[in-house]
């Protein structure tokens, strides 16, 4: 066992979604399927074009920093990067693609010209050996290339998903957010209509997800914390394999593909045709049919998953750096709601899934790969380690069953379903940070070690030293011994 620990897990990991994905190409056979939503295409252009321009930016970094006076030649290779990308940006237009995304795509084609220059140049020219620029682009792949193989394979496993679930859950999910008392995704849909100036944020900010959470690595990556970029590294691309799984499980398109009439512009025939369709779809099948234009990738969130892992990798490493981070996940988890793209149960299932994933990679850290890359161990007694995770895993179990539970019999009266949502969203992120405090070591003789505990056992000990020394000074006065004590003492 302890020599397949030196592995790294997340290569492990890697090595079996590209054997699922081969299994999928040659067993499945997806079809390349026409995208006829223009915000796929833009979105999935926006994820993999600010992947891989993160991913060169810090390769880029890595081999200027073995320069002298490297600082100059980095801030300098990043000004020559930033001035052609902004040209390309503004003397190439399309009609179909968002700005942002065209955007990315500028920046993320210079920074493959700039790459190459670098790769070749360097060495040519004598300022690097080639064996350092080999040592570099070796180093390199061994950190980004997991996140790397699943954008390879992701897109196959989605096409295999998408033509493998013809029935979706989308009226079930819509049941369960009218249990809250009024209609999420319509209600925000509307508010942003009627306030321009939340689409721009969306339009710009939505698109940016790739790159937020790829920008947040490659920090980590650039700092030299080798263990907390390898648990950022592997809690993302957990949250993408995992969630490939439960669109599999849990097809939706969400309300605004599914059920389009309820977000028309408000009007008498308008009003009649929404009411009719939300009827149906509260009281009709449980499931509906949709053919393959619309991807299923709903439920749940992966914007708020992903958004709240790299939040968790920042928060982890310096908390300036998660404040800095803060404001752009907000955005991508707003906007998922905004946009239309989801309903608020998604939002609420992404927080235990991501606790999920985040939970696996720490673990996976911490006893995998070579030592000088692993997160310290867990300071608990394995007994108690093991009750820890066992309690963690149970909140997770019982957050499933409320969700399932919830599922089953939407809609829920309001008193009802918010008391069930809270605990089913709060429940194992509550239960993880306890017991990473030292909540597993309950016990009689372990519970006044708990950090929680240990102000109050810090007060029990100062009044009992001060009544011993009190008993000790009464003891020893002569007053106290009396006239035997007193003759004694003379």
């Amino acid at each position: 066992m302890g020599r397949f620990s030196r592995w790294p897990v997340e290569w492990l990991h890697t090595v079996a979604i590209l054997g699922v994905g081969l299994w999928v190409l040659v067993e499945r056979e997806p079809k390349l399927i026409p995208v006829q939503v223009q915000i796929y295409r833009n979105l999935a252009s926006a994820f993999v074009t600010g992947w891989i321009l993160i991913f060169l930016l810090s390769y880029g970094d890595q081999l200027l920093r073995l320069l002298p006076e490297n600082r100059r030649w980095r801030w300098g290779a990043l000004g020559v990067v930033t001035l052609f990308a902004l040209g390309l940006f503004v003397s190439i237009r399309s009609v179909n693609a968002l700005p942002v995304v065209r955007l990315l795509e500028s920046f993320a084609l210079c920074a493959v010209v700039g790459a190459a220059v670098l790769t070749l140049f360097l060495p040519v020219s004598g300022l690097l050996g080639v064996r350092a620029t080999g040592r570099t682009i070796m180093n390199s792949a061994r950190q980004w290339g997991p996140l790397m193989a699943y954008l390879l394979v992701s897109g196959v496993c989605l096409a295999a998903v998408t033509q493998g679930t013809p029935l979706l859950w989308d009226p079930v999910l819509m049941r369960m957010d009218v249990s809250l008392g009024f209609r999420p995704g319509e209600a925000l849909f509307h508010w942003e209509r009627e306030r321009p100036w939340v689409g721009h944020l969306g339009s710009w900010g939505y698109p940016l997800l790739g790159f937020f959470i790829a920008a947040v690595a490659g920090r980590i990556v650039g700092a030299g914390a080798r263990a907390q970029a390898r648990r950022a590294v592997f809690a993302i691309l957990l949250v993408g394999t995992l969630g490939i799984a439960c669109y599999s499980l849990v097809p939706a398109i969400a309300a605004y593909y599914a059920y389009p009439e309820l977000f028309q512009a408000p009007g008498p025939f308008q009003r009649a045709m929404a009411d009719m369709i939300r009827e149906t779809a509260l009281t009709g099948p449980r499931q509906i049919p949709a053919d393959w234009t619309y991807s299923r990738d709903c439920m749940p969130s992966l914007h708020a998953s992903f958004s709240l892992v790299a939040l968790a990798a920042a928060w982890h490493w310096r908390r300036r750096f998660f404040w800095l981070c803060l404001p752009l996940g907000l955005v991508q988890i707003i906007t998922a709601m905004t946009y239309g793209r989801h309903y608020l149960v998604d939002l609420f299932a992404a927080v235990p899934f991501a606790t999920f994933c985040w939970w696996l990679a720490d673990l996976g850290v911490r006893h995998t790969g070579p030592e000088a890359e692993r997160l310290p161990a867990s300071a608990l007694p394995r007994q108690a380690y093991w009750r820890a995770a066992g309690l963690f895993l149970a909140s997770l179990a019982l957050a499933l069953g409320l969700f399932l539970a919830w599922a089953r019999f939407a809609p829920l009266p309001p008193a009802l379903a918010w008391p069930l949502a809270v605990v089913a969203t709060a429940l194992p992120v509550i239960v993880f940070s306890w017991t990473k405090q030292g909540g597993a070591r309950v016990g009689p003789e372990s519970m006044p070690k708990m950090a929680v505990f240990q102000p109050f056992r810090g007060a029990v000990m100062l009044k009992v030293r001060q009544a011993a020394g009190n008993t000790q000074n009464q003891a020893r006065s002569p007053a106290a011994r009396g006239p035997a004590g007193r003759h004694d003492a003379r």
